[in-house]
Protein backbone atom coordinates (compact mmCIF):
# COMPACT_ATOMS: atom_id res chain seq x y z
CA UNK A 1 0.00 0.00 0.00
CA UNK A 2 3.22 2.47 0.36
CA UNK A 3 6.91 2.58 -0.23
CA UNK A 4 9.04 0.16 1.78
CA UNK A 5 11.74 2.88 1.12
CA UNK A 6 11.70 5.55 4.30
CA UNK A 7 12.52 8.76 1.86
CA UNK A 8 10.03 7.45 -1.03
CA UNK A 9 7.39 6.99 2.09
CA UNK A 10 8.60 10.16 3.41
CA UNK A 11 7.98 12.18 0.09
CA UNK A 12 4.92 10.89 -0.82
CA UNK A 13 3.10 11.28 2.61
CA UNK A 14 4.56 15.10 2.55
CA UNK A 15 2.73 15.50 -1.01
CA UNK A 16 -0.45 14.50 0.69
CA UNK A 17 -0.27 16.52 3.60
CA UNK A 18 0.49 19.39 1.17
CA UNK A 19 -2.84 19.08 -0.74
CA UNK A 20 -4.94 18.07 2.08
CA UNK A 21 -7.51 20.34 4.12
CA UNK A 22 -5.95 22.59 7.01
CA UNK A 23 -6.66 21.84 10.82
CA UNK A 24 -10.40 23.26 11.00
CA UNK A 25 -11.01 22.04 14.70
CA UNK A 26 -9.51 21.94 18.31
CA UNK A 27 -9.07 19.44 21.21
CA UNK A 28 -10.28 16.06 18.49
CA UNK A 29 -10.54 12.99 20.53
CA UNK A 30 -11.49 10.87 17.31
CA UNK A 31 -10.89 10.85 13.64
CA UNK A 32 -11.95 8.64 10.72
CA UNK A 33 -9.44 7.79 8.23
CA UNK A 34 -9.93 5.70 4.89
CA UNK A 35 -7.46 3.05 4.43
CA UNK A 36 -7.29 2.60 0.85
CA UNK A 37 -4.33 2.65 -1.46
CA UNK A 38 -3.13 6.09 -1.19
CA UNK A 39 -3.46 7.23 -5.05
CA UNK A 40 -7.52 6.69 -4.05
CA UNK A 41 -7.91 8.31 -0.79
CA UNK A 42 -4.26 9.46 0.68
CA UNK A 43 -5.54 13.32 0.30
CA UNK A 44 -9.27 12.77 2.59
CA UNK A 45 -6.79 10.50 5.00
CA UNK A 46 -4.26 13.22 5.40
CA UNK A 47 -7.01 15.88 6.05
CA UNK A 48 -8.20 14.07 8.64
CA UNK A 49 -4.97 13.69 10.29
CA UNK A 50 -4.43 17.36 9.75
CA UNK A 51 -7.05 17.62 12.39
CA UNK A 52 -4.75 16.08 15.11
CA UNK A 53 -2.80 18.28 17.74
CA UNK A 54 0.34 16.51 17.10
CA UNK A 55 2.17 18.32 19.70
CA UNK A 56 -0.07 16.98 22.47
CA UNK A 57 1.49 13.98 24.50
CA UNK A 58 -1.92 11.61 24.10
CA UNK A 59 -1.62 8.58 27.09
CA UNK A 60 -2.27 6.45 24.08
CA UNK A 61 -3.70 6.22 20.56
CA UNK A 62 -6.10 3.33 19.78
CA UNK A 63 -6.19 2.33 16.11
CA UNK A 64 -9.64 0.78 15.31
CA UNK A 65 -10.09 -0.89 11.84
CA UNK A 66 -11.99 -3.38 10.05
CA UNK A 67 -10.48 -7.41 8.74
CA UNK A 68 -10.79 -8.06 5.03
CA UNK A 69 -8.72 -11.10 5.43
CA UNK A 70 -11.09 -13.23 7.80
CA UNK A 71 -14.63 -12.74 10.01
CA UNK A 72 -14.80 -13.56 13.55
CA UNK A 73 -16.80 -11.99 16.40
CA UNK A 74 -15.47 -9.47 18.63
CA UNK A 75 -12.22 -8.21 18.20
CA UNK A 76 -8.50 -8.90 17.84
CA UNK A 77 -5.91 -6.60 19.75
CA UNK A 78 -2.29 -6.73 18.96
CA UNK A 79 -0.04 -7.70 22.14
CA UNK A 80 2.58 -9.36 20.03
CA UNK A 81 5.22 -6.16 20.22
CA UNK A 82 5.77 -3.44 17.90
CA UNK A 83 4.91 -2.60 14.31
CA UNK A 84 7.98 -2.48 12.06
CA UNK A 85 7.77 0.68 9.85
CA UNK A 86 9.95 1.78 6.97
CA UNK A 87 10.68 4.78 9.30
CA UNK A 88 11.21 2.35 12.26
CA UNK A 89 9.15 0.85 14.99
CA UNK A 90 5.76 2.35 16.73
CA UNK A 91 5.41 1.40 19.90
CA UNK A 92 2.56 -0.98 20.72
CA UNK A 93 0.98 -0.13 24.38
CA UNK A 94 1.53 -3.87 24.80
CA UNK A 95 0.26 -3.89 28.69
CA UNK A 96 -3.22 -2.04 27.86
CA UNK A 97 -3.74 -4.49 24.79
CA UNK A 98 -3.15 -7.34 27.01
CA UNK A 99 -5.19 -5.71 30.06
CA UNK A 100 -8.38 -5.36 27.70
CA UNK A 101 -7.70 -9.14 26.45
CA UNK A 102 -7.64 -9.68 30.16
CA UNK A 103 -10.99 -7.50 31.11
CA UNK A 104 -13.10 -8.77 28.63
CA UNK A 105 -12.10 -11.96 27.02
CA UNK A 106 -15.50 -12.74 25.59
CA UNK A 107 -14.94 -9.51 23.54
CA UNK A 108 -11.10 -9.07 22.73
CA UNK A 109 -8.67 -12.02 21.61
CA UNK A 110 -4.64 -11.57 21.69
CA UNK A 111 -5.04 -13.59 17.94
CA UNK A 112 -1.67 -11.93 16.36
CA UNK A 113 -2.69 -13.80 12.69
CA UNK A 114 -5.56 -11.09 12.89
CA UNK A 115 -2.96 -8.66 12.41
CA UNK A 116 -0.57 -9.98 10.26
CA UNK A 117 -1.61 -9.31 6.41
CA UNK A 118 -4.16 -6.84 7.12
CA UNK A 119 -3.54 -3.73 5.87
CA UNK A 120 -6.39 -1.06 7.40
CA UNK A 121 -4.50 -0.20 10.43
CA UNK A 122 -0.57 -0.20 8.97
CA UNK A 123 -1.85 2.55 6.44
CA UNK A 124 -2.68 4.60 8.96
CA UNK A 125 0.78 4.62 10.88
CA UNK A 126 2.47 6.85 8.03
CA UNK A 127 0.18 9.74 8.91
CA UNK A 128 0.35 9.31 12.22
CA UNK A 129 3.99 9.54 12.17
CA UNK A 130 4.53 12.28 9.95
CA UNK A 131 1.53 14.30 12.32
CA UNK A 132 3.17 13.85 15.89
CA UNK A 133 5.47 15.59 17.37
CA UNK A 134 5.82 13.62 20.74
CA UNK A 135 6.39 10.26 21.51
CA UNK A 136 3.16 7.78 21.29
CA UNK A 137 2.13 4.50 21.37
CA UNK A 138 -0.57 2.56 19.52
CA UNK A 139 -3.57 0.12 20.98
CA UNK A 140 -4.18 -1.24 17.35
CA UNK A 141 -7.43 -3.60 17.33
CA UNK A 142 -9.18 -5.18 14.75
CA UNK A 143 -12.58 -5.77 14.66
CA UNK A 144 -13.62 -9.05 13.22
CA UNK A 145 -17.75 -8.01 11.78
CA UNK A 146 -20.05 -5.26 11.82
CA UNK A 147 -22.28 -6.94 14.35
CA UNK A 148 -24.22 -4.05 15.73
CA UNK A 149 -23.88 -5.94 19.47
CA UNK A 150 -20.40 -6.77 19.37
CA UNK A 151 -19.76 -2.85 18.21
CA UNK A 152 -21.44 -1.83 21.30
CA UNK A 153 -19.52 -4.22 23.11
CA UNK A 154 -16.34 -2.99 22.12
CA UNK A 155 -17.71 0.69 22.35
CA UNK A 156 -18.35 0.10 26.42
CA UNK A 157 -15.00 -1.67 26.63
CA UNK A 158 -13.35 1.09 25.40
CA UNK A 159 -15.49 4.39 26.90
CA UNK A 160 -13.00 4.23 29.92
CA UNK A 161 -10.39 5.77 28.00
CA UNK A 162 -12.24 7.94 25.59
CA UNK A 163 -11.26 11.51 27.16
CA UNK A 164 -8.77 13.96 26.37
CA UNK A 165 -5.84 12.15 27.20
CA UNK A 166 -6.52 9.86 24.47
CA UNK A 167 -6.86 9.68 20.63
CA UNK A 168 -8.89 7.21 18.48
CA UNK A 169 -8.13 6.79 15.06
CA UNK A 170 -10.97 5.10 13.46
Amino acid sequence: FYEASQERLQKEIESLFADAIDKRTKNVRAIISPHAGYVFSGRVAASAFNQIDGDKKYENIFILASSHQEHFNGASVYCDGDYVMPYGKVKVNTDLCMLLVDRHPDLFTSNAKSHLKEHSIEVQLPFLHHVMKTEYCIVPIIIGGSDKNNCLKLAKALEPWFNQDNLFII
